[in-house]
Formats: C-alpha cells, sequence, structure tokens
C-alpha cells in the first residue's frame, strides 16, 4: 500500500509537471513580452516548485535549457537573499542593542563592585531577552 501511495505520488508529480510547467513557460515568455509586473510572482512560484520537485521539473524542462538555468540561478540568487536578510537582520538588532546600552550609561561611571563591562553584559541579556 506505501509503495503504491509513493508510484501514484511520483506519477502525480510527474504529470503536474508535464502539464502545467510548459504552461507557466508560455506564460513567462507572454509576461516578459508585454513587460509585465507579475513576472516577479510566476518566478517566485516557479522557484517553488523547483525547490520542492526539483527532479521532476529538470525532467519537464529537458528541452527548455534556458529556463532550467534561469531556475536554477534565481533558486540561489533568493536563497543567498534570505541569507543576506537574515545577516541584516541580526546586525540591526546587534546595532540597535549596542545604541541602548550607549545611551543607557550612568554618567557617573560603574556602580561599586561591578565593572563597566559587566553591567553592559547584564543589560545586554536584559535586552535580549526583550526582543
Amino acid at each position: 500500500a506505501a509503495a503504491k501511495g509513493k508510484l501514484l505520488s511520483k506519477m502525480s508529480k510527474k504529470h503536474t509537471c508535464e502539464t502545467i510547467i510548459p504552461i507557466l513557460v508560455n506564460l513567462k515568455a507572454m509576461l516578459e513580452k508585454n513587460k509585465s509586473p507579475l513576472i516577479k510572482p510566476l518566478m517566485a512560484f516557479l522557484r517553488e516548485i523547483f525547490r520542492s520537485w526539483k527532479k521532476e521539473v529538470k525532467e519537464a524542462l529537458a528541452n527548455n535549457p534556458t529556463l532550467m538555468e534561469e531556475l536554477e540561478y534565481e533558486s540561489k540568487k533568493y536563497t543567498l537573499a534570505q541569507k543576506s536578510k537574515k545577516e541584516r537582520l541580526e546586525k540591526g538588532k546587534l546595532e540597535l542593542l549596542q545604541k541602548a546600552l550607549g545611551e543607557g550609561e550612568d554618567p557617573a561611571g560603574p556602580k561599586e563592585g561591578k565593572s563597566r563591562a559587566n553591567q553592559q553584559k547584564e543589560r545586554l541579556a536584559r535586552l535580549a531577552g526583550t526582543l
């Protein structure tokens, strides 16, 4: 039963790719020709299909190597953009924490018994817990 389910799933993916991918390729060409802003969401959809069903898409796009290369490129570009976005977000959080530490300093200097570095670490830990 499990093998039958796997086979049906595989056949369904293949059929979907063979049916839908050519339609999407034609739609992409039409959108490019008309310089439509809808090309971006279409490419996002194609990229997601490519990511999920890479093997089946490669088989379906065997006769369109240019689009296959474009999808691979878009997929890599998207992955790098996501990584860059995550890094910028982390950097922004760090800058925000550093700014908060700098603005919250006691002008009289460190409190008795604690170094300035230890106070900053404690403040950083408290702020990090609130983000």
